[in-house]
């Protein structure tokens, strides 16, 4: 039983870092996308300043996205930092308990 839960644990955190893995690959490989994408809504948000009659130039627009962009790859990274932190430490403490629970024998006393 002990050597079955060691087994399901291992394949549970290399599942979750599995996943993890595959999705940060996936964001980076479709990034010219999500960068015409932003590059759109900011010309959107433009047209839209220019009709209003607002004073809006691509350059602060530009700036401001940009900003906004490394708060989120910063806030990705250390999210994934977190979580590979807990699944480790979460994988540690199974292995401290299953350790007690194999050198427990209540007979003995």
């Amino acid at each position: 039983a002990v050597v079955v839960a060691l087994i399901f644990a291992s394949l549970v955190t290399a599942a979750i870092s599995m996943i993890i893995f595959t999705s940060i690959n996936e964001l980076v490989s479709h990034s010219s996308k999500y960068k015409e994408r932003v590059t759109a809504m900011s010309n959107w948000v433009i047209r839209w300043g220019g009709l209003l009659g607002l004073d809006i130039s691509q350059e602060s627009i530009a700036a401001g996205l940009m900003m906004h962009t490394a708060f989120v790859s910063d806030l990705l990274v250390r999210s994934v930092r977190v979580a590979t932190e807990e699944v480790s430490n979460g994988f540690l403490m199974l292995l401290f308990t299953v350790y007690l629970l194999i050198g427990y024998h209540p007979d003995d006393r």
